[in-house]
């Protein structure tokens, strides 16, 4: 399968901007996006407002997902939960 060269050099800068753990058990992570940045997060969030960015929720989470494999949890695969919000 081929990743965009831009897809593989924004998985890289999450890989090394996460300073947390590597779980080796289920895990549930909470994402926000924001035009310039990102936040992994655990939160209650109630509000939903539009967004200013563009793409697809599912394609920036699957970047982030992909980025943080091996470093936040073994294998993506042990994610049971996952919220995503954009702002």
């Amino acid at each position: 399968m081929f990743t965009p060269a831009q897809t593989l050099e924004f998985e890289r800068a999450v890989k090394e901007s996460y300073e947390g753990f590597c779980a080796d058990k289920p895990v549930s992570l909470t994402i926000t996006l924001y035009k310039d940045k990102f936040t992994v997060t655990v939160t209650e969030h109630d509000t939903l407002e539009p967004s200013p960015l563009r793409g697809d929720i599912d394609n920036y989470a699957k970047s982030i997902l992909d980025g943080l494999n091996g470093v936040a949890y073994t294998d993506d695969r042990l994610v049971y939960k996952l919220q995503v919000t954009k702002r």
